[in-house]
């Protein structure tokens, strides 16, 4: 059906999730006020805005996290064209298949298993403890639909990229 190998696509999904998931595991230990934008609104609400230094760090791990997301998939789909010279609905259903396993992986894992239902001390921003929205599981189901709005225009520009200019 496919000129590729579809089990690959998928381990390089999962391995893209580990390199994303773990940036962004990263990013909240070191300061989860880096991802406040990413909370939901009533947390937000709780604290005081980004400090300058918050907000600089936001902007580096922010290109680093779009850069990856991005590039990743760019780069193996260039690979992969080379490989079977891909039609451009091949192109997008790979770009399409890794960004979304790692949409999924971020919305099980990171938000489901350890944001909401673990909530280390890492994850929670200071002077929230115990807000009742680090349970809301709702809130990560409309992060995940955003994420499949991204996956879908993501997929599209890497495929017209790759395909015309590749």
């Amino acid at each position: 059906m496919f000129s590729f190998d579809m089990f690959e696509v998928i381990i390089v999904g999962f391995i893209y999730s580990i390199i994303l998931s773990v940036l962004v595991v990263f990013i909240q230990y070191i300061n989860p006020r880096i991802l406040l934008q990413s909370y939901p609104k009533s947390i937000q609400e709780k604290v005081m805005g980004k400090s300058k230094k918050e907000q600089m760090h936001t902007k580096i791990f922010g290109s680093i996290f779009m850069i990856l997301s991005f590039g990743i998939p760019l780069l193996y789909a260039i690979y992969l064209d080379n490989l079977y010279s891909l039609s451009y609905m091949e192109i997008w259903i790979v770009s399409f298949i890794i960004i979304n396993i790692f949409n999924l992986v971020d919305l099980v894992i990171i938000d489901w298993i350890i944001i909401c239902k673990v909530t280390p001390s890492f994850t929670v921003i200071p002077g929230t403890d115990g807000h009742p929205d680090y349970k809301n599981y709702l809130f990560h189901i409309k992060g995940f639909g955003a994420g499949v709005l991204f996956s879908i225009i993501g997929s599209l520009l890497i495929a017209t990229i790759v395909y015309v200019l590749f």
